[in-house]
C-alpha cells in the first residue's frame, strides 16, 4: 500500500524494530505477571516473583532459561503525535 511495487516490508521482529527506531517510534518492552497483577516496571523492575500472586516472572525454558511469561510493548505517544 505505501511501498513501491517491487519493495516489501520485512516480517521479522528484528527488522521491524529497526524500522520503528529509524522513523522515531522506539518502544520499550515491559514484562508482565502471568496473572495480569503487576508490570515489572519502576519499583518492581528487579523482582523475580509477583508480590501479589507469587508467580514466577519467567517461564521454564531449557535453552535460554529466562523467557518472560508476558511482554508489553510500550510506545510513547508524544513522538507519534509529532
Amino acid at each position: 500500500m505505501w511501498l513501491p511495487p517491487l519493495n516489501f516490508l520485512s516480517l521479522t521482529c528484528l527488522d521491524l524494530h529497526g524500522i520503528m527506531k529509524y522513523i522515531g517510534m522506539e518502544y520499550q518492552s515491559i514484562h508482565a505477571c502471568p496473572n495480569d497483577d503487576i508490570l515489572y516496571y519502576k519499583e518492581h523492575a528487579l523482582k523475580e516473583k509477583c508480590p501479589k500472586c507469587y508467580e514466577s516472572r519467567y517461564q521454564a525454558d531449557i535453552v535460554t532459561k529466562e523467557v518472560p511469561h508476558y511482554v508489553l510493548c510500550d510506545i510513547p505517544i508524544s513522538p507519534c503525535l509529532q
